[in-house]
C-alpha cells in the first residue's frame, strides 16, 4: 500500500500498475482511491510529470474501451445468454456463472444490449426476442415476489439468513 503523498513518484507509479495490466479499481483499492480518483489522477497529474508515460496510458486506456454489440464475441454471448434463458430457464446468476462474466453483465445482455442488436442486426435479433426476454426476467423477478390482499407483489419475508421464509 502506497502512502497517501501524491506527486510524481505516485503518479509514475500509478500509471505503472495500469500498463502493466491491472484496472483502476484494482489500483483503486491498492493505493486506498476510488477507480475515478484513480483514472483523474492519470488523466489530469500525470502529463505534469512525465508526458510520454500519459500518451502510453491514454493509448492503454482507450485500447481498453468494453467491446459493443459490433464485436462478434459479444453478440456470441448476447444470443447464448438469451438461448440459456428462453431454452433452460436460467436464471441471470446462473447465465453469468457458466458464461463467467457478471450478472451485471449478463442483465445488460438480456435487456439493452439485445435490443442495440436487434437495432444493429435485425437477421440476428427480432422484436419477439426481446419481448420473450423481458417475459421471462419479469417472470423470474416475480418468483422473489408474493401477491398482496390488494393484488399488488410484495417482497417476501427473509429469515436471518437472507433465505425466503
Amino acid at each position: 500500500m502506497m502512502n497517501n503523498y501524491y506527486g510524481k513518484d505516485f503518479e509514475i507509479e500509478i500509471a505503472n500498475m495500469y500498463l502493466d495490466g491491472m484496472s483502476l479499481r484494482e489500483i483503486g483499492e491498492a493505493v486506498g482511491l476510488s477507480h475515478v480518483a484513480v483514472s483523474n489522477h492519470l488523466d489530469k497529474q500525470l502529463p505534469y510529470y512525465n508526458n510520454a508515460l500519459w500518451m502510453e496510458v491514454q493509448f492503454q486506456k482507450h485500447a481498453r474501451i468494453p467491446k459493443s454489440v459490433d464485436d462478434e464475441e459479444v453478440q456470441e454471448r448476447i444470443l447464448e445468454s438469451f438461448g440459456l434463458l428462453i431454452n433452460y430457464d436460467w436464471t441471470i446468476k446462473q447465465i453469468a456463472e457458466d458464461m463467467q462474466v457478471s450478472p451485471n453483465t449478463t442483465y445488460r445482455d438480456l435487456t439493452t444490449r439485445l435490443v442495440s442488436l436487434r437495432d444493429k442486426h435485425p437477421d440476428k435479433v427480432n422484436d419477439s426476442m426481446i419481448m420473450m426476454a423481458a417475459s421471462r426476467l419479469e417472470s423470474h423477478a416475480k418468483d422473489n415476489l408474493t401477491p398482496g390482499n390488494n393484488g399488488l407483489y410484495e417482497t417476501q419475508d427473509r429469515d436471518d439468513y437472507g433465505r425466503f421464509a
